[in-house]
């Protein structure tokens, strides 16, 4: 049985050539136009597709019993449209399709479109049009068609004897597009392009979007919305897209794998296309251009620093289907699959590699990472950032992502004070990397490795470095390292002490990078995970109630404040620091609650006439004194190790000078009185 499909906008002549058509070939015309009229007693209104569909295939159905041929007058611009009929539809016979594409100029169709008794408007015709004339998706026999003819209306005289020798025509386009045509034992589940495009709208949706095997339903409902919207009804078949979801996880598209061969059968899906193939229809071809997209996926921009032509590399590197001399297919099925489906931004650049999507970050949220990558590394002083922003900037430039005049948003005011050409060159702050001086230097790269590794390393704290009274200057002793951490000026390595080899846990201390280099790496001496799990809670607990780096040197109050309640920690094991503060100063800390953890903070309340609102009941408990000079009484407790030797401390609370008066203890008191004297006295 034919089935003939008219293509072409409105006003190009359809309805005209399927009058003289029918009687030629014996069909009957199915109409959109009369459809609607029928339905919605107006040709004009839309109405709901599906409704028009079940009109359309009641129709096709009736007529394939009659033995009947049959013309369907639509615009059928999409392809998602005319595949919704010839590859869509299980209908009871099979049906060889025939296009019949009406190439009329634009300029034509809207001079048509003015003598219509329903003028369409001018936009509507050109998005067909445009839509209609996209080079790789333009009707083709690959979307079903035995044989998709071309007529310019506007150049032929479409007459009787015409379309005859059309006609005759057709048998022989059809014998010589037969000998292009796979086996069908060459045929696979995605050998339909439909089933194919179908596969290839759900990598790009994924390419763009989290995947969270976790919520699964979320994700087909999601992806199924996605495809519907952006690429047509026909393609948004949620169990389908469930069996292909399936099909990708098995054949390791979201993770490693990438030596596998990927696999594929003929079992999930019936092969209903009569008429032409993709070129992917072949199970060789679409295993070659599936190891390719799996590549680009999980190898975004892979490209050669010898300037390699990108088809000879990418060859190269799917080895397992490749061989060395089909870079020609390589490159076909960038130009065939990358480029149409996945390629769209303008600014892409593709000689130094290929990138599918943006993975799991949207291109508003990659550009705000590569930024404050650039940031962290500038201002920062980190290396690892550095390396990263420049990874990251080059890649989001080759895809057309990010431009090279972009400015932040967002960027730090403070930044590392240590200048990394003037440090000592074995110091992790420094940018000497290995290979440049005969002594083998460990950088910052060694030590994130032994940190992840759980490695106990050696390091040496130089003398010529700034010394405090507990600083352990010139010393070489073997540490744990925990982590890595940025405070106010400078980067930090938070370490256990040896002596947690021995004991429950060693000290937690803390030093600058610029100040200490690594002796040695004890690779065979690691800790369990149990051990190191219990030391970061340690540190980060340390943190939180410190309100800094500090943790002091002494093991045993260490041991007491951690092995306290979680909770509610034992206060009698801190320091009550006491001041009595301005209105100014009260104003300000009453905003800056979470310097401190709040079960740590006692703070006044307003004054009666002071219209703030009190935000916690838990905090905000002392009573203010209003006759005072300074009516606003503030309470923090601390670790003993903050109060007494933290600098960063006392700088802040020291920094609001006249501003506070400091009640308890009396050793900070007398600290403060003796700050503001030595200050006085330097003036003399």
């Amino acid at each position: 049985m034919q089935g003939h499909l008219l293509i072409g906008p409105p006003s190009s002549g359809k309805t005209t050539f399927a009058k003289l058509l029918s009687p030629i070939i014996n069909a009957e015309v199915i109409s959109t136009d009369s459809i609607r009229e029928e339905i919605y007693g107006n040709s004009k209104k839309q109405g709901e597709w599906s409704e028009i569909k079940l009109v359309i295939e009641k129709n096709i159905f009736k007529y394939l019993n009659q033995k009947k041929f049959f013309i369907f007058d639509a615009t059928n611009c999409k392809r998602s449209w005319r595949l919704e009929i010839t590859q869509n539809s299980n209908f009871s016979e099979k049906v060889d399709w025939i296009g019949w594409w009406l190439k009329t100029p634009l300029e034509k169709c809207i001079e048509w479109n003015k003598r219509r008794d329903n003028i369409v408007e001018n936009k509507i015709i050109e998005n067909l049009y445009y839509c209609l004339n996209q080079p790789h998706f333009s009707p083709s026999n690959i979307e079903g068609f035995k044989v998709v003819k071309l007529i310019d209306p506007s150049k032929e005289i479409i007459n009787e004897n015409f379309i005859q020798n059309e006609i005759k025509s057709i048998s022989k386009s059809i014998i010589q597009s037969r000998r292009k045509y796979p086996k069908v034992e060459e045929l696979h589940d995605y050998s339909n392009l439909i089933d194919f495009e179908r596969l290839i709208y759900l990598i790009k949706y994924l390419s763009q979007h989290p995947y969270d095997i976790e919520s699964r339903n979320l994700l087909l409902k999601n992806s199924t919305n996605f495809i519907k919207e952006k690429f047509g009804d026909c393609y948004a078949d949620y169990q389908k897209i469930n069996l292909d979801l399936n099909w990708l996880e098995q054949n390791h598209f979201f993770h490693g794998g990438e030596n596998r061969p990927i696999k594929v059968d003929f079992s999930n899906t019936k092969i209903i296309n009569s008429g032409g193939w993709p070129y992917t229809a072949r199970k060789e071809r679409f295993l070659q251009t599936m190891h390719l997209l799996r590549h680009i996926l999980q190898n975004p921009f892979d490209y050669s620093e010898f300037d390699e032509n990108i088809y000879v590399l990418l060859t190269k590197r799917l080895s397992i289907t490749h061989t060395l001399k089909e870079d020609r297919k390589v490159k076909e099925d960038c130009e065939k699959i990358l480029r149409p489906y996945f390629l769209k931004e303008k600014n892409t650049k593709h000689k130094r590699g290929y990138c599918i999507g943006n993975s799991l970050l949207n291109k508003s949220q990659l550009k705000d990472l590569c930024l404050y990558l650039d940031q962290a590394s500038k201002k920062l002083g980190d290396t690892n950032a550095q390396t990263l922003h420049s990874i990251l900037s080059k890649r989001l430039q080759l895809g057309g992502i990010l431009t090279e005049d972009i400015n932040p948003i967002r960027i730090f005011a403070n930044h590392s004070i240590i200048d990394k050409g003037s440090t000592n060159i074995y110091s992790l702050a420094s940018d000497i990397k290995n290979g440049k001086n005969k002594k083998i230097i460990f950088g910052i790269n060694e030590l994130e490795e032994s940190i992840t590794n759980g490695n106990r390393i050696v390091i040496e704290r130089f003398k010529s470095a700034s010394k405090f009274s507990d600083s352990r200057s010139g010393e070489i002793y073997p540490i744990w390292p925990l982590q890595l951490i940025f405070n106010n000026i400078a980067w930090y390595l938070a370490y256990e002490d040896y002596k947690g080899s021995v004991a429950d846990f060693g000290l937690i201390e803390v030093e600058r990078l610029d100040r200490i280099a690594i002796k040695s790496i004890e690779i065979n001496n690691i800790r369990n995970s149990l051990k190191r799990k219990k030391t970061f809670e340690m540190l980060n607990k340390f943190m939180e109630i410190s309100g800094g780096i500090y943790f002091g040197t002494d093991l045993n109050i260490q041991k007491k404040i951690f092995n306290s309640s979680q909770k509610n920690i034992d206060l009698d094991l801190f320091v009550k620091v006491r001041f009595l503060a301005s209105e100014k100063i009260y104003k300000f800390l009453r905003e800056g609650l979470q310097r401190y953890p709040s079960n740590q903070i006692r703070i006044s309340k307003p004054l009666k006439e002071d219209n703030w609102s009190v935000t916690n009941k838990k905090v905000f408990i002392l009573n203010p004194d209003a006759k005072n000079e300074y009516p606003f009484p503030i309470e923090i407790y601390l670790p003993p190790w903050t109060v007494e030797k933290d600098i960063d401390f006392q700088r802040w609370l020291f920094g609001f000078g006249s501003e506070i008066k400091i009640e308890s203890p009396i050793s900070l008191k007398a600290k403060h009185i003796q700050f503001a004297q030595d200050i006085k006295s330097s003036y003399k």
